[in-house]
């Protein structure tokens, strides 16, 4: 994987821990620090060579804990100030609703993974994802 791929802040599995999730505290190009979580409670820290960063897969659980509601059987959303994200679970295709201008639009996205996810919701909104604790 690339350091390109991933930011401050990022959830990643680290397999040196064993921890629900980790955040990326320090990134460069062959390594990353982090902080490990199990139970909402920090378990441990340290710094890694990047090739032991896993991805972790987008799942419904964690569209709940980043506060996006269901919808309807397929899809999850999360509304916003001037705008709606809607995740379709089959596809990870996300629609945009930009609700002063009154357009949908919907953008073919990889969000498979939650650091995806994150960066996304970044990328549109300049804040971070809250993940719910």
């Amino acid at each position: 994987m690339k350091a390109s791929e991933f930011r401050i802040w990022n959830i990643v599995k680290c397999p040196a821990h064993n921890s629900d999730y980790s955040e990326i505290t320090e990134l460069t190009q062959d390594s990353f620090s982090c902080r490990s979580f199990r139970n909402g409670d920090v378990l441990t820290e340290g710094s890694y060579d990047l090739s032991l960063i896993e991805q972790i897969p987008l799942t419904e659980e964690w569209l709940i804990n980043f506060r996006l509601k269901r919808k309807d059987e397929d899809h999850f959303y999360l509304k916003e100030d001037d705008h709606q994200i809607l995740v379709d679970i089959n596809t990870f295709d996300v629609v945009l609703d930009f609700r002063e201008e009154g357009y949908y639009v919907t953008v073919k996205h990889d969000l498979k993974y939650v650091h995806k996810l994150q960066n996304f919701y970044f990328e549109l909104n300049e804040t971070e994802l809250e993940l719910r604790q």
